[in-house]
């Protein structure tokens, strides 16, 4: 993700009081926040099986050892 941060110092030139600052920033963590929400609303779950080996068809007969 290409961002930019809430504290960039250009940004900084164009709000030179703290209120307006920690205003920024305060909205840039309530747009993470969103997108945060949205990306994990959006999560489907894992509806695959697992499969550890095939089913084993053991014959009637004795097994033969030398």
């Amino acid at each position: 993700m290409c961002e930019t941060l809430p504290t960039m110092p250009e940004e900084r030139r164009n709000e030179p009081t703290l209120v307006e600052r920690v205003a920024r920033a305060r909205r840039a963590r309530e747009k993470a926040a969103e997108r945060v929400a949205r990306r994990y609303a959006n999560i489907k779950p894992d509806e695959r099986r697992w499969r550890v080996r095939d089913e084993l068809d053991l014959g009637s007969e004795r097994p033969h050892v030398r």
